[in-house]
């Protein structure tokens, strides 16, 4: 027999659940075709259904090791790795599965999990979920709508989203279309629609339809459009929107995309929410001061100082939000 006859023969004896016979088919398939990373797999997947977890990371290292762009294979040894209590590396796997293949809903589910259960960051999970959930198309709406009765009020499943930003004439029918819209498992699909309805009447500036389609489509986890529409909505605005900017980069690092084209821009003009620089400076003189901030510029320096957060400045965040507090509230920071 063939080490391709060996491998099917054991495929149908771990469906059947004859786990010594399926064992000895795989293993004559390796032994033939040492090298053949779809055996490893198949007797990594028999020792993982037996709960042999260690056995089956072996196996699976051995399958990614020899098809380092299969991402079945990393999203397999995840897996394993989770099962087994290892978050860590399974954090690595997942992600490396993702950036092999983008539109596979399973590793985006499993790494929502582990975020959850393991690594302490729902709020990351829920990111997960629902980009599985998108490209699911349903299938793992069970785990989003889970994951948020878990959390505080999602500003975008929210009255005050419906308030502000659904037509009036329409205000009467948002409890029966929302329902609608959670039973379809296609969040937000609703705030999309309401949208629609309040462009075609020419009550949004196209930099803020461009945003508020961006952040929709974020939230619906669905990065390529988000990140269209945030770019055509700095296109169309006069000057910079640090909080489109801020969005931009949250799509790129929670779906795993490249950054680069948006990274350095939005740090540049984040710097420009930074006090001035006190080169040289004597304790007897008096120091430069920042312009007061007013208005939007308040949006602007406290998205500035989150983009700092997310890029683990601490200090020039830190510098920003202290100007808020300066500004916006004096007598506070005074006392």
């Amino acid at each position: 027999m063939t080490a391709e006859a060996y491998y099917e023969q054991g495929k149908k004896h771990l469906e059947a659940e004859a786990y010594e016979a399926a064992e000895a088919q795989f293993n004559q398939a390796i032994e033939l075709e040492p090298e053949w990373a779809k055996a490893w797999h198949g007797l990594g997947l028999l020792h993982f259904s037996q709960e042999k977890y260690e056995e089956a990371i072996d196996a699976f290292q051995q399958a990614a090791a020899l098809e380092e762009e299969n991402p079945v294979f990393w999203f397999s040894l995840a897996r394993g790795y989770a099962f087994s209590k290892q978050p860590t590396e399974a954090l690595d796997a997942y992600q490396q599965s993702i950036k092999l293949n983008r539109q596979a809903p399973e590793p985006w589910n499993g790494l929502g999990v582990l975020y959850f259960e393991a690594l302490g960051k729902p709020q990351n999970g829920v990111q997960c979920f629902r980009r599985a959930e998108y490209l699911g198309q349903g299938a793992f709406a069970g785990n989003i709508f889970a994951a948020f009765s878990q959390l505080p009020p999602f500003p975008f499943f929210s009255y005050r989203a419906i308030r502000d930003y659904m037509p009036a004439e329409d205000y009467p029918n948002w409890k029966g279309y929302l329902r609608y819209t959670f039973d379809a498992a296609l969040p937000l699909a609703a705030y999309l629609n309401w949208l629609d309805k309040k462009q075609e009447k020419g009550g949004l500036p196209d930099a803020q339809w461009h945003k508020l389609l961006g952040l929709a489509n974020y939230y619906m986890g669905d990065p390529a459009p988000a990140l269209e529409h945030f770019t055509q909505s700095l296109e169309h605005r006069q000057g910079p929107d640090l909080m489109a900017s801020y969005y931009q980069l949250l799509t790129c690092w929670d779906f795993l995309e490249p950054d680069a084209p948006y990274l350095e821009p939005a740090l540049e003009q984040a710097a420009a929410y930074l006090p001035p620089e006190q080169s040289g400076w004597k304790f007897w003189q008096k120091k430069e001061e920042a312009a007061p901030l007013s208005g939007a510029s308040l949006e602007q320096c406290y998205y500035a100082g989150l983009i700092f957060v997310e890029n683990d400045e601490m200090d020039k965040a830190l510098q920003c939000f202290e100007r808020i507090e300066r500004d916006f509230l004096p007598a506070a920071y005074q006392a």
